[in-house]
């Protein structure tokens, strides 16, 4: 589409000198339709304004923001900024035998942080025999003092996973 340049006649001093005037912009809104005349105070359909294009980029923003802020990562993020420990919990042989001993300290949260702990760290025989030590605790003492290595082995094993179980189920 090209557009001829328009000419004008200019009096000055009482000479006639002709100006060019380039040519008319063309919006993107514009190009191949017939301006519409419009009313006082009304854009044209289809033309946006300038307030009009801020008013929904800054809805758009704060839409995304908004998003934003709702979705999506760590569960374990508190409002505060620092992350929140994750809690451990699981079901198995450990976390039942804890419960049923009805002692003070042990709760299904507790229990099961224990059993979650003895799947990361002691194997499912290990826990067969910690089952034992659960319900009769005066094993464990018979273990750390024998003089077989198998009971040595577990005492050394069983130690290291009390003090894991401590400070993670605490």
């Amino acid at each position: 589409m090209t557009h001829s340049p328009q000419y004008a006649q200019m009096d000055i001093g009482g000479y006639s000198h002709p100006i060019l005037f380039p040519p008319a912009p063309v919006s993107c809104y514009s190009v191949g339709r017939a301006q519409q005349p419009h009313q006082k105070g009304k854009t044209p359909r289809g033309i946006e304004t300038k307030a009009e294009t801020m008013k929904t980029t800054v809805l758009a923003l704060v839409a995304a923001t908004t998003l934003a802020a709702c979705g999506g990562g760590s569960s374990n993020y508190t409002t505060r900024g620092a992350y929140a420990p994750t809690q451990l919990y699981a079901t198995g042989p450990l976390q039942r035998a804890c419960l049923s001993q009805g002692r003070k300290a042990a709760s299904s949260q507790r229990c099961g942080c224990v059993q979650a702990v003895a799947d990361r760290e002691l194997s499912s025989s290990q826990q067969k025999r910690g089952i034992k030590a659960f319900k009769d605790p005066h094993k464990l003492q018979v273990w750390r003092q024998s003089d077989r290595a198998s009971d040595n082995a577990f005492w050394d094993v069983w130690k290291a996973f009390g003090q894991s179980a401590a400070k993670l189920c605490s």
